[in-house]
């Protein structure tokens, strides 16, 4: 497994969400480790993940990964982050092994009885070859999205 492993300071371990690549999330752990050390990686089935996995991964094989990432970078126990999906990982890691969790912080987790419908499936298929159908289906949340997110971007660019 290629783990990340950036800045110093108290451990924060991030799991992605369901698309599976930490680099999706690559602003935030950049900000991140430079408060802190960041520890990410992708999710096992994922093919920047840096081994053979299969599409037969189980949801334990991805909290596996969370204690194997610790392992990798020595480290005992870290704050543990999941972004949406993630979030369900990063829960079941910190019910099962609360001796390695300090705190647990979720971002925009799913519920713990959320499954994939019909839409979310077909999408998942092949996130990359399929977003382009998935922008088209979807222009107005889209256009909500991406002007909250110039908003924002303009505010902190402004201070």
């Amino acid at each position: 497994m290629r783990v990340v492993d950036l800045g110093s300071g108290p451990p924060l371990v991030i799991v992605p969400g369901i698309q599976g690549r930490w680099e999706w999330m690559r602003p935030g752990v950049d900000a991140l480790a430079r408060h802190c050390r960041v520890v990410t990686f992708s999710l096992a089935d994922e093919r920047s993940h840096g081994t053979r996995a299969g599409r037969n991964t189980r949801f334990d094989d991805y909290v596996q990964q969370v204690g194997d990432a610790l392992d990798e970078t020595r480290i005992d126990a870290a704050a543990i982050c999941g972004v949406s999906y993630g979030g369900l990982i990063a829960t079941a890691f910190a019910a099962r092994h609360p001796h390695r969790t300090r705190s647990l912080v979720l971002v925009s987790a799913l519920s713990p009885s959320w499954v994939p419908d019909a839409r979310a499936l077909f999408y998942l298929q092949a996130p990359r070859l399929l977003a382009p159908i998935f922008c088209i289906s979807s222009p107005l949340r889209m256009r909500r999205e991406v002007a909250a997110a110039r908003c924002l971007t303009s505010a902190r660019n402004s201070t």
